[in-house]
């Protein structure tokens, strides 16, 4: 079974993807690209996208994600993206966000119009030597559900990989995922799909592969401050880290961070990342409410190694003060 990370914008920039390979997971998507700002973003916005296309040393598929409406822009996008060493070329018409789909046409909005998603998929098949894949939605909204039609479309038009979140664009992420679309979307192409949507554990994973038939599973939020996941699904048996693991994971994810983006801007982006490997922790919540006073690595450490030794003594009582008190 294929255990895939998710693309999730502001979330899977290298270091994340390289913790998801290192734990066990098949096959990693950038964050979404902007084919706009690849062709026509000037050196601002190349180089905003270059950050984002960075390959993590341990990722031996590299698969970037594409976002946008404009089939030309994107083929020429996606020459690029080839030219900077992708080995997969992955297609983002699922993203609900308005600015995305709204203001841009794109993400979710090509659920609406299948002709130019197929349109899309086979400029861009077309222009590159890469397999081009595609993430859909369910569809826009519960009487618009037509993954099924767009997956054919799709395969029709030249893509190699079909994933689907199993929600509609007005689900957002909530809600029980639709599993019987995945189904059908299965029994539509012959093309390999992913399912995606509500993976928290490995019950969740087998449920989804026994129900639909799906070739594997697509894991976003249940991999939030939990690489461990991607374990539980390589091994069939859900891993329930220590404290101390936790803090381990979070420490070198930080430093991994730093390397990639910079100290400033690692700091500031870290703090969602240290909620998400702490939360359930005796005091986090108090811990979490100082995160915003830490403006620097040293500080974010100092703060991180008071918390760590207060709960893993069994300080509780005193680890709630420990971000505010080194700030």
């Amino acid at each position: 079974m294929i255990t895939a990370l998710a693309p999730m914008a502001a979330v899977t920039n290298p270091p994340f993807r390289s913790l998801a390979v290192e734990y066990g997971c098949n096959l990693t998507v950038t964050e979404m690209v902007s084919s706009e700002a690849l062709v026509r973003g000037g050196a601002g916005g190349a180089a905003a996208a270059a950050l984002r296309m960075e390959r993590s040393p341990n990722e031996s598929v590299f698969v970037v994600q594409l976002f946008g409406g404009d089939p030309e822009v994107m083929a020429e996008a996606a020459r690029m993206v080839e030219s900077h060493g992708a080995d997969v070329i992955d297609v983002n018409m699922g993203c609900p966000v308005r600015k995305i789909a709204g203001r841009c046409n794109a993400g979710v909005a090509l659920m609406r119009d299948p002709p130019r998603a197929a349109k899309i998929i086979s400029t861009m098949t077309d222009a590159v030597r890469v397999p081009v894949t595609a993430k859909i939605r369910a569809g826009w909204d519960d009487e618009s559900i037509n993954a099924p039609e767009v997956a054919r479309a799709l395969e029709a038009a030249g893509a190699a990989m079909i994933s689907i979140h199993a929600r509609t664009k007005d689900m957002g992420h909530d809600g029980a995922p639709k599993l019987e679309v995945i189904r059908d979307v299965k029994w539509s192409v012959r093309v390999p799909v992913l399912g995606n949507g509500g993976v928290r554990t490995v019950r969740d994973a087998q449920r989804m592969v026994r129900e639909t038939g799906c070739d594997g599973v697509m894991i976003g939020r249940g991999a939030h401050g939990n690489p461990w996941i991607f374990r539980s699904m390589r091994d069939a048996l859900d891993v329930q880290p220590s404290w101390r693991e936790r803090f381990d994971a979070l420490e070198r994810h930080l430093v991994l961070y730093v390397q990639h983006a910079g100290e400033h801007r690692a700091v500031r982006e870290f703090r969602k990342h240290v909620v998400w490997y702490l939360t359930g922790l005796p005091g986090c919540a108090a811990f979490r409410g100082g995160l915003g006073q830490l403006d620097s690595l040293a500080t974010l450490q100092d703060a991180l190694a008071r918390y760590r030794e207060a709960v893993l003594s069994g300080r509780s009582a005193h680890a709630s003060n420990d971000a505010a008190s080194a700030s």
